[in-house]
């Protein structure tokens, strides 16, 4: 009997089972799945069956089912267009998480919701969100903000410290403006500094000046209002920040008080003139109520027994400027419950019970109240990002006239005249020597402290609240080349362009502007667009 031919691998069974693959031996095989290696000497596509039915396949075929393979986790040379679609998705919500300051933690539970909800391919937890802000964004902003220093002449630097913990954080902010984009405010950098000393400021500062390449082009600086900065309000001395940073730059500066912050200086400063102490007032009646569940219920009853709507009182703080109108705002409606209160307490603090027991008290509350709602509106618009230096200054401008009057005419609000007149122990004349000296105090606080703004005024005409003349801009052009003597201006040039501005800019649109608020910035940007357009001119 002649001997068995041995079966092989074939082509036919190459194609059947794709996951079995020859060996060296033509009679044996390789699963691939289980990484087994048997003979289908004897049985050919029998024997492949007899092992599809084994457990160890059986196993191997499950888990690889259940299982990616690592090739899944690698990106391809090529990307389609649903893998660039999640990519967008991916950097889309990274840049949202750090547009709101939310932390790379939160996306270890956002990413899940966003893959189960919307689209099973997305994937970005807080190591990948933080690789794409850190390695994409970060990097994609910083060059933008080069290539725009890059053709903008003068730039404003904004600089502040601030405590973290043990950690004493120097952000470095830019500020400049864009013909056809407006105010642009950018972060060149936030460093941890070992100190606060002018010498450890101006080195840093010096040095990032240079590595942004904006040494030449910066004309002003802005900055807490500290001796360590700027020397104190008459800026004496040459220990300061300010002044170091001009020696080493070899020019002079513009220097920017926080406008912001000398107003609420201002107004902390001479409400202390007043006979009764505001805001420590306040502080008392809010930190009375504070936690106390059982005696803001007793005041709520009493507000229902005289008809007043109850509404939860305000706290007051120094270093929070927006804080104190609307604290004395909220006590003044809620002052005949707070005062039935009180003097109903047998262990009332006795600052307060000689508060309420004080007929002038409720005086002084609605004059302190009507003077910070004044300040409190003007900085509000001094806050705004889109404010200029030249509105500040004519902010300031304005606010000092405003007292100057209110001073001269003795002001007092029409309420405070009324309870004086209802009175027989309020005496008009001892409340308007009271007044005086807030003003007074107001006034001289101001004057000591606008040194900056009132420099900047000849810049005022960049506003445009009225048509500019010829004179204004010369003016202005004098003050720059002071501060920047390198700087060479084509008299004729800018003659030319002015004239177009001026043929634009007309009283109709001005009144228009100012009607509707427009900030300065918002208003060049339209005139810029307007000339790009018709090819008016190149400004």
């Amino acid at each position: 009997m002649p001997p068995r031919r041995k079966c092989i691998f074939n082509a036919d069974l190459q194609n059947q089972y794709s996951f079995i693959t020859k060996t060296n031996n033509t009679s044996e095989v390789k699963c691939l799945k289980c990484q087994a290696i048997f003979s289908i000497a004897n049985g050919g596509k029998l024997d492949i069956q007899q092992h599809l039915a084994t457990n160890k396949h059986k196993k191997a075929n499950i888990a690889l089912s259940s299982s990616k393979t690592i090739s899944n986790f690698f990106h391809k040379e090529v990307i389609d267009s649903n893998g660039k679609k999640v990519g967008i998705n991916e950097g889309t919500w990274a840049f949202h998480t750090v547009k709101h300051n939310h932390s790379f933690r939160s996306n270890d539970c956002t990413s899940k919701l966003i893959k189960r909800c919307f689209d099973d391919k997305y994937s970005c937890a807080r190591t990948k969100s933080e690789s794409i802000i850190c390695n994409v964004l970060a990097p994609n902003s910083i060059q933008q903000t080069k290539t725009d220093l890059c053709v903008t002449d003068f730039v404003t630097v904004y600089v502040d410290c601030s405590n973290h913990g043990s950690t004493k954080l120097y952000p470095i902010l830019v500020r400049y403006f864009a013909p056809h984009k407006g105010i642009q405010v950018k972060i060149l950098e936030v460093s941890d500094l070992p100190g606060e000393s002018s010498d450890i400021l101006t080195k840093y500062m010096y040095g990032l000046l240079k590595k942004f390449d904006i040494n030449e082009k910066l004309l002003a600086i802005c900055a807490d209002n500290t001796n360590c900065n700027f020397g104190g309000a008459r800026r004496l001395g040459k220990n300061n920040w300010y002044c170091k940073l001009q020696a080493s730059i070899g020019k002079p500066l513009i220097g920017i008080n926080c406008a912001a912050h000398v107003l609420n200086n201002c107004i902390q400063t001479s409400i202390e003139c007043l006979p009764i102490d505001v805001e420590v007032i306040v502080v008392k009646i809010y930190s009375f109520f504070y936690i106390y569940t059982v005696r803001v219920e007793e005041l709520k009853e009493i507000c229902d027994t005289v008809d007043i709507e109850y509404r939860k009182l305000m706290g007051f703080s120094k270093t929070r400027w927006l804080t104190l109108k609307p604290a004395i705002e909220r006590i003044l409606k809620l002052f005949k419950p707070l005062k039935i209160y009180f003097l109903s307490q047998e262990k009332c603090p006795t600052i307060l019970k000689q508060f309420f027991i004080d007929h002038c008290s409720e005086v002084w509350l609605f004059f302190a109240h009507c003077q910070a709602t004044l300040f409190h509106n003007y900085i509000v618009q001094i806050e705004s990002q889109m404010i200029c230096m030249a509105e500040v200054s004519m902010m300031i401008k304005d606010l000092k006239f405003k007292i100057t009057q209110r001073k001269d005419e003795e002001f007092l609000p029409l309420v405070v005249k009324k309870i004086i007149r209802e009175s027989n122990e309020l005496n008009l004349d001892n409340t308007n020597v009271h007044a005086g000296n807030f003003y007074n105090s107001c006034i001289n606080y101001l004057n000591q402290w606008d040194k900056a703004f009132v420099e900047v005024e000849v810049l005022g005409w960049v506003l445009l609240r009225s048509v500019p003349s010829w004179d204004q801009i010369e003016a202005s052009c004098t003050y720059v080349m002071e501060k920047r003597n390198e700087i060479i201006i084509n008299d004729g040039e800018l003659f030319d362009e002015f004239t177009c501005v001026k043929s634009y800019v007309t009283s109709d649109m001005i009144t228009d502007w100012s009607d509707n608020q427009v900030f300065a910035a918002e208003r060049w940007v339209g005139i810029f667009k307007h000339f790009n357009e018709n090819d008016i001119c190149t400004l």
